[in-house]
């Protein structure tokens, strides 16, 4: 008779989170099974997309819940917007659900609504005066143009947590509402053009308009 060969037991992966070395999650339709994840200080994990993961355990190495989020729920950040215009809006926050099988330190989470608003463009700066030809004065400089909106915050994230735990170890959270993007700064007045009299400076645009916040997120803990 052939001796039996006794199966290998398949583990999740285990992972180490560090301060240098986050886990952000911003691939679509990201579902995966961990082992021991073991959050170092200042070590966090930031989710910008849609997912559904489960941790076997979820161990700090300080053990105690600090004041900086251990686990971030937002979206993607909208982008810079170009010279003379709006900055993007921020994405729709992220859905996600995480299942935990024994949290042995306290988890403080936040839950923004989306991701934050693109930095408006910069406005264009106004043109230089034309030169005067002999004898003539010089053309005034053009005026700079406005400063651009800021995009609004994103809106829609919720993160739903369910877990178990074997010392009483609990999830703390706030939802906060995600930022809206910076006003694009004005551009600058023309130079004046030289001539007889040389003309005048142009004026400096005005700045723009920071985007809107976005809505709140939302936190659901299981027990």
């Amino acid at each position: 008779m052939h001796p039996v060969s006794k199966m290998k037991e398949i583990r999740n992966p285990d992972v180490t989170i560090t301060k240098m070395s986050p886990l952000i999650i911003e691939d679509e339709h990201y579902t995966k099974a961990f082992g021991i994840i073991t959050l170092e200080q200042g070590g966090y994990i930031e989710i910008l997309v849609d997912c559904s993961f489960t941790i076997d355990e979820l161990v700090k190495v300080d053990g105690e819940a600090s004041k900086s989020p251990d686990i971030i729920v937002k979206g993607i950040d909208g982008n810079v917007g170009k010279h003379g215009e709006n900055g993007e809006e921020g994405k729709l926050g992220a859905i996600c659900e995480i299942v935990i099988e024994n949290l042995k330190s306290d988890l403080n989470v936040h839950v923004y609504g989306g991701g934050e608003g693109g930095l408006g463009g910069l406005g264009g700066d106004g043109g230089k005066g034309g030169d005067g030809s002999y004898g003539a004065n010089g053309g005034n400089g053009g005026d700079g143009q406005e400063g651009t909106f800021g995009g609004n915050g994103g809106s829609g994230g919720v993160l739903t947590i369910t877990y178990k735990t074997e010392n009483e170890s609990q999830v703390i959270g706030k939802e906060l509402c995600s930022l809206g993007g910076e006003a694009g700064i004005a551009g600058r007045g023309g130079a004046g053009g030289s001539g007889k009299c040389n003309g005048h400076n142009g004026k400096e645009g005005r700045k723009g308009i920071r985007g809107d916040v976005g809505g709140r997120g939302t936190l659901i803990i299981k027990e």
